[in-house]
């Protein structure tokens, strides 16, 4: 696929900005619902995560669903933000397709290639998102600790919980969605892919078949040499037709086995998670800062492999090259 253009890129940029604004905010509310509950009821500070909360009886449903809707909503908010950048990438591609003149079988084709291209980058986007913004946010932690060193002992505990909470959530979030995350639209390029092989096969017989009746005797030899001419025109359309796909899928395996990545860091942040549970019963201001420093460099390694992948919208003109039209 071709590289961003800067507008693209400046888009996707802002776009993940907001996103990590709206995050922050989601998670603000959540932080302040959770310690509003801390003195509400008598409640553990280990069992102030969402995961905890969701089995405690004793909590008022609508208090209960306000807490643990956290991470569906971090999900959703993730989908927003990958949908936002991805759908004004391809307007251009949509337009443009839409002012071809194609047959209905054609437009089939276009739109069935497009919409599983759309949907392979909207489900890349989202876990680049993802941790892009859990990076962030971890990194806006350790800013808040060390900014806020000159409050008294009780709210400096209440903060450190606060924060340590903040920790488990955001890597326990990223953990679930990077174990559920599944690349969409792949299977649908696939079976569009088998579809043109098929159809490419199909042609390269026929023009084998072609070539063996213009060889006959009675055949004209001006007649013959025009047919081979044909065919041979014919062949060079199919090459550039196979070599094109041959490198689509190359793309699209490439972004499989980046996203590969990212699972390996999986017993990492675990490890990570269940330590910041720990610590949420013993909190000191330097532990925490460590666990959350662990965050980000467990996670940035991945961040670094899934900005390499080009997330660049599938143009019209290469549509048209993919399907012979």
């Amino acid at each position: 696929m071709s590289t961003k253009t800067k507008a693209e890129e400046l888009l996707e940029i802002a776009e993940k900005q907001a996103g990590t604004e709206a995050m922050q905010m989601l998670t603000d509310k959540h932080l302040d619902n959770v310690m509003a509950l801390r003195e509400q009821i008598s409640i553990e500070d280990i069992d102030l995560v969402s995961s905890s909360i969701s089995n405690n009886k004793r909590i008022d449903l609508a208090v209960k669903e306000r807490i643990v809707s956290l991470h569906s909503k971090m999900a959703a908010l993730v989908q927003e933000v990958a949908n936002r950048i991805e759908t004004e990438k391809y307007l251009t591609a949509e337009q443009a397709i839409e002012g071809m003149r194609l047959s209905m079988v054609q437009r089939e084709k276009v739109s069935a290639l497009v919409a599983a291209d759309k949907q392979l980058h909207v489900s890349c986007q989202s876990l680049k998102v993802a941790v892009e913004v859990f990076c962030d946010l971890n990194k806006q932690i350790v800013s808040r600790l060390e900014s806020d060193r000159s409050i008294d002992a009780g709210e400096e505990r209440k903060l450190l919980l606060g924060n340590a909470l903040l920790v488990f959530e955001l890597t326990d979030f990223s953990i679930r969605f990077i174990e559920s995350f599944k690349l969409q639209g792949v299977q649908e390029i696939e079976s569009i892919h088998r579809d043109m092989q098929k159809t490419i096969s199909a042609l390269r017989e026929e023009q084998t078949a072609l070539r063996k009746q213009a060889e006959g005797t009675d055949i004209d030899a001006f007649l013959r040499d025009q047919v081979k001419k044909d065919i041979q025109l014919r062949e060079d359309s199919i090459v550039i037709i196979d070599k094109e796909w041959e490198s689509y899928m190359m793309t699209v395996r490439s972004m499989e086995g980046e996203i590969g990545s990212v699972s390996k860091k999986l017993p990492s942040l675990k490890l990570i998670r269940d330590n910041a549970k720990a610590q949420i019963n013993t909190l000191a201001a330097v532990a925490v800062i460590q666990i959350v420093q662990s965050n980000i460099r467990a996670i940035e390694g991945a961040v670094l492999q899934l900005e390499q992948l080009q997330l660049a919208s599938l143009s019209a003109d290469r549509v048209k090259r993919l399907l012979g039209i």
